[in-house]
């Protein structure tokens, strides 16, 4: 998921010449990445041993609250999503173009949002 979002951030970055645009852009990189990291670790490292993941009824070992975790993941992921949901229409909005033409633009990004 980090990778699909940092390519599509970066492909927004190519598409931009506002300077303010393109900050924001590596902001929100700078939000994507650690988080998608420390997901990944999180996820790998949950519990202690490994497997006691997928097996809940081995005695020894501990997990981490898993509902915290995916709640919390849920919510980055969910904010980020929609903060790239909404960058397509501030970058186009000061753009020079028809409305009609501006709306169909803006359309396409958004079908990438289902």
């Amino acid at each position: 998921m980090t990778s699909a979002k940092i390519s599509i951030l970066i492909f927004y970055l190519a598409l931009s010449p506002y300077r303010y645009f393109q900050i924001s852009i590596y902001l929100l990189m700078a939000v994507v990445l650690p988080c998608g990291f420390l997901s990944t670790f999180y996820f790998l490292f949950a519990c202690n041993p490994i497997d006691k993941y997928w097996n809940f009824m081995k005695p020894e070992g501990s997990c981490i609250d898993l509902e915290k975790f995916w709640s919390s993941s849920a919510a980055v992921n969910s904010a980020t999503d929609f903060l790239m949901l909404v960058m397509p229409v501030l970058m186009l909005w000061p753009a020079p173009i028809p409305r009609l033409q501006k709306m169909g633009v803006l359309a396409i990004f958004m079908v990438g949002g289902l």
